[in-house]
């Protein structure tokens, strides 16, 4: 805990120094915590409510301590992890957007409300030819009006 408000001491400092600047512009992030009983009490409070609002890691991740090879194990599992659940989100939402593709395109085969001419097709009630492979050929010289 003591290395927290150390760091966040640190950070009052740097950034104090660094706001009149024309280039920097820093957000200030504050946490109020009403002292009415012991010091220790308060500090648990303050470091209770910087984890959950995120501002410890933000002071974490700017101090430049030592990484032990545990903590590089941890957050290489992490962002593994993460990349993962990416690839597999973007998998799916891929899959999806070429099902809807598919459908809006009318598929391959002959479906149900169609009738097959040719090397054409038509879609009942629809208007519209389409290529014999489902490629949409909307308006102009294949929209047979």
């Amino acid at each position: 805990m003591n290395s927290v408000t150390r760091n966040l001491a640190n950070l009052m400092k740097t950034s104090s120094i660094n706001v009149g600047g024309p280039t920097t512009q820093m957000q200030w992030r504050g946490i109020r915590v009403k002292v009415t009983g012991t010091l220790e009490q308060a500090l648990g409070l303050m470091q209770r409510k910087m984890t959950s609002s995120g501002m410890e890691r933000l002071i974490r991740r700017q101090a430049n301590h030592h990484v032990t090879d545990s903590e590089k194990r941890v957050l290489a599992r992490k962002n593994l992890q993460r990349k993962i659940r990416s690839q597999d989100l973007g998998r799916k939402l891929r899959s999806i957007l070429l099902q809807k593709a598919r459908v809006r395109r009318g598929g391959c085969g002959k479906e149900r409300g169609e009738k097959k001419r040719g090397g054409q097709r038509r879609v009942l009630g629809g208007g519209r030819w389409m290529a014999y492979k489902g490629v949409e050929m909307g308006g102009g010289w294949a929209s047979g009006e």
